[in-house]
Protein backbone atom coordinates (compact mmCIF):
# COMPACT_ATOMS: atom_id res chain seq x y z
CA UNK A 1 0.00 0.00 0.00
CA UNK A 2 2.74 2.45 0.98
CA UNK A 3 4.67 1.79 -2.23
CA UNK A 4 1.57 2.24 -4.41
CA UNK A 5 0.63 5.49 -2.66
CA UNK A 6 4.12 6.88 -3.18
CA UNK A 7 4.29 5.69 -6.80
CA UNK A 8 1.00 7.44 -7.63
CA UNK A 9 1.61 10.56 -5.55
CA UNK A 10 -1.21 9.87 -3.10
CA UNK A 11 -1.32 11.02 0.51
CA UNK A 12 -3.24 8.46 2.55
CA UNK A 13 -4.63 10.18 5.66
CA UNK A 14 -6.65 7.28 7.06
CA UNK A 15 -7.25 3.62 6.33
CA UNK A 16 -8.78 0.47 7.73
CA UNK A 17 -8.47 -3.10 6.46
CA UNK A 18 -11.82 -4.88 6.63
CA UNK A 19 -12.26 -8.61 6.05
CA UNK A 20 -13.21 -8.13 2.38
CA UNK A 21 -12.23 -4.55 1.45
CA UNK A 22 -10.23 -1.50 2.50
CA UNK A 23 -11.28 2.10 3.15
CA UNK A 24 -8.81 4.82 2.10
CA UNK A 25 -8.88 8.59 2.50
CA UNK A 26 -6.78 10.66 0.03
CA UNK A 27 -8.90 13.77 -0.40
CA UNK A 28 -9.22 16.96 1.68
CA UNK A 29 -13.01 17.17 1.32
CA UNK A 30 -14.74 16.46 4.64
CA UNK A 31 -11.44 15.15 5.98
CA UNK A 32 -12.27 14.70 9.65
CA UNK A 33 -15.72 13.21 9.02
CA UNK A 34 -14.30 10.65 6.62
CA UNK A 35 -11.35 9.85 8.90
CA UNK A 36 -13.77 9.12 11.76
CA UNK A 37 -15.93 6.96 9.50
CA UNK A 38 -12.94 4.97 8.24
CA UNK A 39 -11.16 4.48 11.53
CA UNK A 40 -14.32 3.50 13.45
CA UNK A 41 -15.55 1.09 10.76
CA UNK A 42 -14.50 -2.07 12.62
CA UNK A 43 -16.10 -0.79 15.83
CA UNK A 44 -19.43 -0.21 14.05
CA UNK A 45 -19.18 -3.67 12.47
CA UNK A 46 -18.79 -5.20 15.95
CA UNK A 47 -15.33 -6.57 15.12
CA UNK A 48 -13.51 -4.69 17.94
CA UNK A 49 -14.67 -2.77 21.01
CA UNK A 50 -12.26 0.15 20.57
CA UNK A 51 -10.46 1.36 17.41
CA UNK A 52 -7.07 1.14 19.16
CA UNK A 53 -7.68 -2.62 19.58
CA UNK A 54 -7.04 -3.16 15.86
CA UNK A 55 -3.56 -2.61 14.44
CA UNK A 56 -4.80 -2.67 10.83
CA UNK A 57 -5.96 0.92 10.72
CA UNK A 58 -4.56 4.44 10.85
CA UNK A 59 -6.20 5.14 14.22
CA UNK A 60 -3.01 4.57 16.24
CA UNK A 61 -1.09 7.03 14.04
CA UNK A 62 -3.76 9.72 13.96
CA UNK A 63 -5.04 9.46 17.54
CA UNK A 64 -1.92 8.40 19.44
CA UNK A 65 1.02 9.37 17.20
CA UNK A 66 1.87 5.69 16.73
CA UNK A 67 4.86 4.60 14.69
CA UNK A 68 5.92 1.49 12.82
CA UNK A 69 5.28 -0.31 9.55
CA UNK A 70 1.48 0.12 9.84
CA UNK A 71 1.69 3.83 10.64
CA UNK A 72 4.79 5.57 9.28
CA UNK A 73 3.47 5.94 5.73
CA UNK A 74 0.20 7.59 6.85
CA UNK A 75 0.22 11.35 6.25
CA UNK A 76 -1.09 12.97 9.43
CA UNK A 77 -3.76 15.53 8.62
CA UNK A 78 -3.05 18.96 9.85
Amino acid sequence: MAQAAEQHGLAVHAYVWMSNHIHLLDSDADLMTLMRYIELNRVRAGMVAQPRNYAGSSYARNADGGEGANADWVKVAG
